[in-house]
């Protein structure tokens, strides 16, 4: 039996991946409710930052996915270098992978 890494690299797509970050230009751009009422809740402690994301992606049209995703592919730029350090994160033992936290088709041509 291998003995599994306990480590894992976990990519943060938003800003990180990106030049900026797609889920608030998403959200600026689609959101059918006002959506910048969730962080402040979740930095008081009234809700936790997995219910602020999901609660602001709440706002976001759920029959416009495929826009979303050519919205995402049109404005998406991203970040010198992040090729490189993807290629050397991929010869490390450490498995790497984008969470999606729950948007993972808008992302998936990245």
């Amino acid at each position: 039996m291998t003995k599994r890494s306990k480590l894992a690299l976990l990519i943060d797509f938003d800003g990180t991946v990106t030049e900026s970050d797609m889920g608030v230009q998403l959200l600026e751009a689609f959101a059918l409710e006002d959506w910048k009422h969730f962080e402040p809740m979740s930095e008081a402690g009234l809700i936790v930052g997995k219910e602020c994301l999901a609660s602001e992606f709440g706002c976001l049209p759920s029959d416009g996915e495929e826009e979303l995703a050519r919205f995402v592919q049109e404005k998406a730029v991203i970040r010198p270098g992040f090729g490189s350090w993807s290629g050397a994160a991929r010869r490390t033992a450490f498995p790497s992978t984008l969470p999606p936290a729950g948007w993972a088709s808008t992302y998936a041509p990245f």
